[in-house]
């Protein structure tokens, strides 16, 4: 919680807080409208990623301005890196899964090159 209260001073500071927030709600009305448009489908996460993904961003940079001590940096370049794993590794699974957009109908010669290459490392 004082992260976040750090996070928020430094945007206050910086005029950035109601921007920051504005992202936030904005993102929340668009997932709320597409949910209740189509459902909650892959494709429908370019809508509103992008937005929270900005505010995100913004927290992330005024976490960083306010790291003091070494343990603080350290643990916030740990929560960078693995939500950014995490991301990355949910993104890829995504890909292989069984939905409506897979890799293997969008692009099966990708799909054919990536199963082939972890066939092989198996």
């Amino acid at each position: 919680m004082a992260l976040l209260n750090k996070a928020r001073n430094t945007l206050k500071e910086k005029q950035l807080l109601s921007y920051t927030l504005l992202l936030i709600t904005f993102g929340f009305i668009l997932v709320f409208f597409d949910t209740q448009a189509g459902g909650l489908l892959q494709r429908y996460v370019s809508d509103f990623g992008f937005i929270f993904f900005g505010a995100a961003v913004l927290i992330i940079f005024a976490l960083y301005e306010n790291t003091k001590t070494e343990s603080e940096k350290n643990l916030l370049d740990k929560l960078t890196f693995s939500s950014s794993f995490l991301s990355i590794f949910y993104s890829f699974a995504l890909a292989f899964s069984v939905s409506d957009v897979t890799i293997d109908t969008m692009n099966p010669g990708l799909f054919t090159y990536l199963s082939e290459t972890v066939q092989f490392w198996l």
